[in-house]
C-alpha cells in the first residue's frame, strides 16, 4: 500500500500509521469526560483542573457537581471534600 509517499508494507506499518492517527484524532477531538460524547453530538463545558483542559456535557454536569467521587480518577490529585464522598 502507498500513502502518498509513504510506502507501507506490512500489517505492522498500518497499525503504527491507525493508532498514531486515532492518537493525533483523539487529542483533537473535544469529548465529555465521562461519556466520551463528543461536541459533534452535545454541546459541551470546559473545566480545567492543574493545567490541564477537560470537557464535560450537560448531562454529566450534575454528577461532578453532585458526586464528584465518582469522577476522582479522571482528576488525579484532587481534594474531596466529606460531602462529597457519600
Amino acid at each position: 500500500l502507498s500513502l502518498g509517499k509513504i510506502r507501507l508494507t506490512s500489517q505492522k506499518s498500518l497499525n503504527v500509521l491507525y493508532y498514531s492517527w486515532r492518537i493525533m484524532t483523539q487529542k483533537e477531538m473535544k469529548a465529555c469526560l465521562n461519556c466520551d460524547r463528543s461536541e459533534e453530538k452535545t454541546p459541551l463545558l470546559m473545566l480545567t483542573f492543574k493545567g490541564k483542559e477537560n470537557f464535560i456535557c450537560a448531562q454529566c454536569l450534575p454528577l461532578l457537581i453532585h458526586k464528584t467521587h465518582l469522577l476522582a480518577e479522571q482528576f488525579p490529585g484532587i481534594e474531596l471534600s466529606q460531602s462529597a464522598e457519600q
